[in-house]
């Protein structure tokens, strides 16, 4: 008889035995496609989810498991896995995410209910492989109306009737009005480019005509005076300061302050209403055309008050 020990022995062998002739009648193998790599898989085991649990193979809701988890495993049997890829999408000035299967930028945004108007485009194009990011640009067109004003020409002419530096305005000129039809692009509400489509003149400006006077002789007090030119000035009175004027001397009837930028120190002039005169001091307030007469006495001075003036400038 057998001794205890080798009965032992032969049944764990028999066992072993048993378990390989199972094995080998009930494996299958499997082949795995995940993400388009293929792996293959020898198994006895019975459903999908097993297998993918044995060899941790990771997977989550978002990826399509073909046949499902419940499925029985069969010899031969093919499981693919597709695993959706995150992209960014830049639209509206707002940036969102998705996760999508498609791989073309166009799908995964009608994928998304992105719709794109007859101008938009897109980075990448809507018939290209989207990456990791998709950026729509809003195209559109827009007429923009702008108006600017047309400068008026000026016109002179000499008239003998009027002093050498005295102007009068025969026509006064009025500014025109011109318009300016752009086609403009915008993208995502930033214009980049305008083309002029229409430039059309509203009215026509009108050019102002100027008499400028060119004589140069004028009779005063019986005398003939040859002038260079005339101004007409604001004219006021002053008398005895104590002070000396600017150009050293004392001052006296025929001493006037003007402003240098104007008339220069030193000329000679002759003032309606005053007579002769001599430019010799300036003045704090003397600026431009204004000038200041010398009384002796400040009663003359307050008699002549402010009043309007020709001034001569004697040659």
């Amino acid at each position: 008889m057998l001794s205890k020990n080798k009965m032992i022995i032969i049944s764990v062998m028999l066992c072993f035995i048993i378990g390989i002739i199972y094995f080998s009648q009930n494996k299958k193998e499997i082949t795995v496609v995940d993400n388009g790599e293929k792996k293959v898989f020898q198994t006895s085991l019975h459903y999908v989810q097993e297998l993918l649990d044995e060899y941790s193979i990771e997977y989550n809701e978002r990826d399509r498991i073909y046949p499902s988890l419940i499925e029985k495993l069969n010899d031969g049997m093919e499981i693919i896995i597709e695993r959706p890829h995150e992209v960014d999408i830049f639209v509206d000035n707002k940036n969102m995410k998705a996760w999508t299967f498609n791989r073309i930028t166009g799908d995964v945004l009608r994928e998304n209910g992105i719709m794109l108007g007859d101008n938009d485009r897109t980075v990448p194009q809507a018939n290209q492989p989207c990456e990791d990011s998709i950026n729509v640009i809003r195209v559109r067109k827009e007429v923009i109306f702008e108006e600017q004003p047309i400068a008026y020409k000026l016109e002179t002419i000499k008239d003998e009737t009027l002093y050498q530096g005295e102007q009068r305005i025969i026509q006064k000129g009025k500014t025109g009005l011109e318009r300016f039809t752009y086609e403009a692009i915008f993208e995502n509400d930033s214009e980049v480019d305008r083309t002029l489509i229409e430039r059309l003149i509203i009215r026509e400006p009108i050019k102002q005509i100027m008499a400028l006077g060119s004589l140069k002789t004028v009779s005063r007090s019986g005398d003939t005076l040859k002038f260079k030119e005339m101004f007409e000035m604001k004219a006021t009175g002053y008398t005895h300061t104590g002070n000396i004027t600017h150009t050293d001397t004392w001052p006296a009837h025929g001493t006037v302050a003007v402003d240098p930028k104007i008339i220069p120190l030193g000329t000679r002039l002759y003032i309606d209403g005053y007579g002769y005169a001599t430019a010799l001091d300036i003045g704090g307030a003397i600026k431009n055309n204004r000038i200041d007469l010398f009384f002796d006495t400040r009663e003359e001075a307050l008699i002549w008050g402010v009043r309007p003036v020709k001034v001569f400038v004697l040659e």
